[in-house]
């Protein structure tokens, strides 16, 4: 289904790094099912490569909106390494601004990986939590569009982009 004309719509793919979690619970699973000398190592390989896959069938066999700007507001799709499958929407009059940012070191928060994120920060000044946030990870963000559909339907949001700056 193509998106509506105003919108900006990206959908749930696999990309960059993402696509190796799923190729190695494959693999896993191939090990699993080649017969070795005892059954717990089969049914260890079989259940890791399961849970690997899973996830991204199920994403990817629903296709859910990764991102989407539009003349309501933005919606911020499922993020898979916190296992986060629900979608958030952030209407354009609680919006304060868009920022974009990139993230350097591994962080104790599970997934909260290194790589380029968007943050909705609301009109009180403080993130709407951390679902608000997500990692550009399975998506690429077309940073042009993004500011033709800010511009048209949010004129005074600002988008703050500190991802070239490290």
């Amino acid at each position: 289904m193509p998106p509506k004309p105003g919108c900006y719509e990206l959908r749930f793919r696999l990309a960059g790094y993402e696509a190796l979690i799923p190729a190695f619970g494959l693999l896993f699973l191939v090990v699993g099912i080649v017969p070795p000398e005892s059954l717990a190592p089969r049914v260890f390989f079989i259940a890791f490569g399961g849970l690997c896959i899973l996830p991204y069938v199920i994403l990817l066999g629903s296709r859910p909106i990764a991102f989407g700007a539009d003349h309501a507001g933005i919606t911020l799709g499922p993020e898979l390494p916190t296992l986060q499958f629900s979608s958030v929407f952030i209407p354009w009059a609680d919006i304060e601004r868009i920022s974009l940012y990139k993230r350097v070191g591994l962080s104790r928060q599970m997934g909260k990986s290194p790589g380029t994120y968007i943050g909705i920060v609301v009109n009180d000044g403080e993130p709407a939590a951390s679902f608000a946030t997500r990692r550009i990870n399975t998506w690429r963000l077309d940073r042009q569009r993004l500011a033709a559909v800010t511009a048209a339907f949010a004129p005074g949001v600002p988008i703050v982009d500190t991802s070239a700056d490290r």
